[in-house]
């Protein structure tokens, strides 16, 4: 009986050793890697932003009035969008909560006047993506007459980015230019 009691009490003292060992953690200042979520979605917007940036500057002005159907965007248009597009989520995410225009799309007629209107979108954005972080990706903004996640709407962007890249790389294709994408896949390889 006394080595059962024994055996019984030293179970239970490494039962508890053990459930120790396994207490959580500490809330560290990063709870659920945040930091590493805010930071793939920059990285994921870095990827997209340089393709559209290489190719409105690589697609000849001559092409950016190029519809392959009259009832889609120009080229230049899609420019233009996107710079407008980017410009309202980055708003967003940065909490000025604007209404969305169509100005850059609407009114830029020449390139220059559309790859310094989207180049300029890239560096609200780059500024707005550089300061998410783990204090800010899941905060609420204002969004039209509800809220968002900051993080969400910064993901909304860079979607929207790769779908109208998916546009673009169509048009270059058309007009027989390699996209900017595929061109550094083939330097490389």
């Amino acid at each position: 009986m006394k080595h059962l009691a024994l055996a019984a009490s030293a179970a239970f003292a490494l039962s508890a050793n053990i459930v120790w060992a396994q207490a959580p953690a500490p809330a560290a200042s990063d709870p659920g890697n945040m930091t590493r979520f805010s930071r793939a979605i920059k990285a994921r917007y870095d990827n997209v932003k340089r393709d559209i940036v290489e190719a409105a500057e690589g697609v000849p002005e001559s092409e950016y009035g190029f519809k392959p159907t009259p009832a889609v965007r120009s080229f230049g248009e899609i420019i233009g969008h996107i710079a407008d597009t980017q410009n309202y989520f980055c708003s967003v995410a940065a909490g000025t909560n604007p209404e969305y225009a169509d100005t850059l799309e609407k009114s830029a007629k020449s390139k220059a006047d559309l790859v310094k209107g989207l180049k300029d979108s890239v560096a609200k954005c780059d500024d707005v993506y550089g300061k998410t972080d783990s204090a800010n990706a899941l905060s609420l903004v204002k969004a039209g007459k509800g809220d968002a996640l900051r993080g969400m709407i910064l993901l909304d962007n860079v979607s929207h980015d790769n779908e109208h890249y998916g546009n673009i790389v169509t048009y270059m294709r058309l007009k027989g230019h390699v996209p900017p994408s595929t061109a550094r896949t083939q330097r490389t390889q």
